[in-house]
């Protein structure tokens, strides 16, 4: 009885356990909320003023948890130091208190300065997301502060009963503005990072999974012969790996419309994590079989939304935990380092996806002395 309606009980069962599976994988994205943004400030005004400004900005700390602010301040003493920071996205943003922050806001009440700006530096390519929120936060800041400055002026003068011109008047409205510039920015290629993912990786599994048919039900005669066999499945796997690379950097040119800046070196990138992927998902696959994709299928699910996310945005336990074990990681750091940053082929994504290509490959070729492993005659040597 139960043979016969066993597809109707799995089919509650799937239902059940799906539904679960994908509300827990959002688990990381649910209400993310950014907590300890790297952001430089530098401050090159000595006057009293800029002094009190500088520690108006650094120390605004909201956040909805006490212990844990926004933003993490970073005191940088001139803005060439503040942006080789940010070339090596060490900062969300930059904010400069000019060098004559004091003078500029003093001088409009003698009709000789206009008012004044506080520079704001984006660092988009880091995480275009949360690069808008700190942009929206900062200019939120500096228009609090326009305020500050200005109901402090007015009230000295109030003080002083003096009165000024109406020309004055509308200037100090806008004493303290905010002058914005974007770096690193992704104009046109803004999901190009997370958009290459899917391609490389789905592309990685399904060619594992045929290289691992291409051998299974094959009969070999000692370990030697099987040994020459995964060097030849090594050999098609990176025949593939730069196929899908590739392909992937001409595909996303011709039909998604990037103008990638440097698709040779793109090419070849995606190429290596191709490889890096497909030698650890075959490696795992030799011991697990099918099941092992399915581990890899599951992976794909529950990093894509992590991916997403810039780390201050990420719960603690997923931060510590979780992201650092994820091979794919190095796939979004490298094409973004390459796409935002002008990095070159070879970079620190490139040597943690050869650790990948190396964990891989010993565990591909250490299955050839598995105890399951039979040869012809039961012959183990030539």
């Amino acid at each position: 009885m139960f043979k016969k309606n066993k597809f109707f009980v799995l089919a509650f069962a799937a239902a059940i356990f799906l539904t679960l599976f994908f509300v827990v994988t959002q688990i990381p994205s649910a209400n993310p909320v950014p907590k300890n943004i790297p952001i430089a400030v530098v401050n090159l005004d000595q006057g009293k003023m800029g002094k009190t400004i500088f520690s108006k900005i650094t120390g605004a700390k909201k956040s909805t948890n006490e212990n844990t602010p926004t933003v993490d301040w970073t005191y940088k003493k001139d803005e060439d130091s503040a942006r080789k920071g940010m070339n090596q996205q060490e900062y969300y943003a930059t904010i400069v208190v000019p060098k004559n922050f004091t003078k500029d806001i003093a001088g409009v009440l003698q009709n000789k300065s206009d008012g004044t700006q506080l520079k704001i530096v984006i660092n988009q390519g880091v995480n275009p997301t949360l690069a808008g929120s700190v942009s929206t936060l900062l200019t939120t800041m500096v228009g609090k502060i326009n305020g500050e400055v200005q109901a402090q002026m007015f009230k000295q003068l109030a003080i002083a009963q003096v009165k000024l011109p109406a020309e004055t008047s509308a200037k100090m409205m806008n004493i303290v503005t905010e002058k914005t510039e974007t770096v690193h920015s992704t104009k046109h290629l803004m999901t190009a990072s997370s958009g290459f993912f899917q391609p490389i990786w789905i592309a990685s599994l399904v060619s594992a999974l045929m290289l691992f048919y291409a051998g299974k039900g094959r009969e070999f005669k000692s370990r030697k012969h099987l040994a020459w066999f995964k060097l030849g499945q090594v050999s098609v796997a990176a025949l593939l790996a730069i196929t899908m690379g590739f392909l992937t950097t001409v595909y996303s040119e011709w039909i998604l419309g990037y103008n990638l800046p440097t698709p040779v070196t793109v090419g070849w990138f995606l190429s290596i994590a191709g490889f890096a992927f497909i030698m650890l998902i075959l490696g795992f696959v030799s011991w697990l079989g099918v099941p092992g994709v399915a581990i890899f299928g599951i992976l794909l699910f529950f990093s894509a939304p992590l991916m997403q996310l810039a780390p201050q945005m990420i719960p603690h336990f997923y931060r510590v935990w979780v992201t650092p074990w994820l091979p794919m990681r190095f796939l979004f750091d490298g094409s973004r380092g390459i796409l935002y940053y002008g990095q070159h082929l070879w970079n620190n994504s490139v040597s943690g996806l050869l650790i990948v290509m190396s964990v891989g490959l010993v565990v591909i070729f250490s299955e050839i002395f598995s105890p399951r492993r039979t040869f012809v005659n039961g012959e183990l040597d030539d």
